[in-house]
């Protein structure tokens, strides 16, 4: 059976990028054209494709991307390299060496204050963490990057960040969480139309099924992950969904369902060269086999199994398969090649410090030893079982005190960090509004001083225009009254002379009249002008 980190590892650190091979073929070709900062862009692209099926060969074009992303003060490639290196380290088992890495794309992003790129550090950050067993830092980590994600509208990046705190709360044991999340990165991504994140999360939720033996729940997920593949051509993913399917079928007792999707798996795994997946799905067959009692068949698939693992670096999956080749054994009453493999399977397990592998092995030798009439070495064997038996309850209650101790830290922390921010957040309102204040405040000073300007410019004006005026009203008023002095002189002087005309007392009369009523016009006319 293919061992669940290794399914969950794969599926989790490809969700980032998985292209297909045609695509891999022709950015390897279209490279040699490529200059400058396209060039880089083209080798972290090839990079992103090779780095979890393929990360020593991943490597040379991550290594040429660093270098030249460096002389180019590309910053934005050197952060994509060093974000590819970190999951190749991960996927080789240095997972430490991988965080150190994240880090460092971290604090690459950080100086350039690049928002985006400091997300999808902490998404690595956070998921390598979950995989150290550091839960506290990891959801804290992930649970600031969601809403970093939410505050800038980073879509896809929210529905990265619901995926990685799926994973992660499905390690601490909470399933409801988990499955929260992860459903909530499906509703993204189907959204976005990101095919192959949207059926890499479905199938995430398929597995959370499975370990709750949830097996109908679990199947359906697992085909309706399958009906997004028709559009991609992503052998591997393909590869992995057609096993998980043949593993509900097989826990359902569907022997031939089951074969039948590990026999399609079989076929994807061969046209993609998976080794490993080839090898797994062997033991998968042969364990299905015994099932049907065809022992030929098992005894042929499970040795091909072994055959391979022996020349791959998969020491779980080799421990896996001796256990199994062992209780065949066991099973047809060939005791001493059921000892030979359930021995060797122990050496390993020993060796990985795997409690839950020698339990089971030693579970197997005391059933063997039974068998072959050794009560000594039985007895010897159960006592051992009993003893990791044991050790791992207790490993298990205090694992779960543990998470959830990390728990109530990492929600204390994460509460703590929302009320400084919080705080932050008010003290920035406050100051925003100080500042929006002293500039209303300026701006209302500086549009008094313009417009008294303005004012004391148009009081000017009609004072000068006032003095215009009052000088001409005064030589008008000059020249108007010597005028009509002169002319009601000459005009009194005529009368005077016509004193013998019979009109003279009423020619006298009424100059008399007007010129009182001239002069008195005149005196008042004078009057308002001298007032102004």
């Amino acid at each position: 059976m293919k061992s669940v980190y290794t399914i969950l590892f794969l599926i989790f650190i490809n969700f980032l990028f998985l292209n297909a091979n045609n695509e891999e073929k022709v950015l390897i070709k279209n490279l040699s054209t490529k200059q400058g900062k396209e060039r880089v862009d083209c080798l972290n692209e090839i990079s992103k494709i090779l780095r979890e099926d393929k990360p020593q060969e991943a490597r040379n074009y991550i290594y040429q991307a660093l270098k030249l992303s460096k002389e180019l003060g590309y910053y934005q490639g050197e952060g994509q390299a060093l974000l590819n290196l970190g999951v190749t380290e991960s996927v080789l088992g240095n997972n430490t060496k991988a965080e150190e890495t994240f880090n460092q794309t971290l604090k690459i992003y950080k100086n350039h204050s690049d928002n985006l790129g400091i997300i999808k550090s902490n998404i690595s950050i956070g998921h390598i963490k979950t995989i150290l067993g550091d839960y506290k830092n990891a959801l804290i980590i992930l649970d600031q990057t969601l809403k970093l994600s939410k505050k800038y509208h980073f879509n896809e990046e929210i529905a990265l960040s619901n995926m990685a705190l799926g994973q992660l709360y499905k390690e601490m044991n909470d399933n409801n969480k988990a499955l929260e999340y992860l459903s909530k990165s499906v509703e993204i991504l189907e959204n976005l139309k990101h095919i192959k994140n949207l059926v890499k999360s479905i199938n995430s939720i398929g597995n959370i099924y499975y370990n709750l033996k949830l097996y109908d729940k679990s199947l359906s997920a697992y085909f309706e992950a399958l009906s997004y593949t028709d559009s991609l051509n992503d052998k591997s993913l393909i590869e992995t969904i057609y096993n998980n399917i043949g593993l509900i079928y097989s826990e359902k007792g569907d022997s031939k369902e089951a074969l039948k999707f590990y026999f399609k798996s079989l076929k994807k795994s061969k046209v993609i060269q998976d080794t490993l997946s080839i090898a797994v799905t062997y033991l998968n067959i042969g364990n299905e086999y015994i099932k049907t009692k065809e022992k030929e068949k098992a005894i042929d698939f499970i040795n091909k199994s072994i055959k391979i693992l022996k020349t791959i670096d998969s020491p779980i999956d080799l421990g896996a398969a001796y256990l199994v080749r062992g209780s065949f054994f066991k099973d047809i009453n060939l005791s001493e090649l059921a000892k030979y493999d359930l021995s060797a399977a122990l050496a390993i397990y020993k060796e990985l410090d795997l409690i839950n592998g020698q339990r089971d092995a030693y579970f197997l030798l005391a059933q063997t030893y039974i068998i072959s009439n050794n009560s000594l070495l039985a007895n010897n064997a159960l006592l051992k079982y009993n003893s990791f038996n044991d050790s791992l309850f207790f490993l298990e209650r205090i694992k779960s005190l543990e998470i959830t101790n990390a728990k109530i830290d990492a929600l204390t922390q994460v509460e703590k960090l929302d009320s400084e921010l919080k705080l932050e957040k008010e003290k920035s309102a406050k100051l925003l509004l100080i500042i929006v204040s002293i500039i209303t405040l300026l701006s209302m000073i500086v549009v008094f001083f313009f417009a008294r300007k303005r004012l004391l410019n148009k009081l000017y004006q009609n004072k000068q225009l006032l003095d215009f005026v009052k000088v001409n009203n005064r030589n008008l008023y000059d020249s108007f009254s010597t005028d009509v002095k002169d002319r009601m002189y000459l005009l009194g002087n005529y009368i005077l002379e016509s004193n013998d005309s019979k009109n003279y007392e009423l020619l006298k009369s009424s100059f008399d009249d007007v010129s009182h009523s001239i002069s008195d016009v005149l005196v008042k006319y004078n009057i308002d002008i001298n007032s102004n």
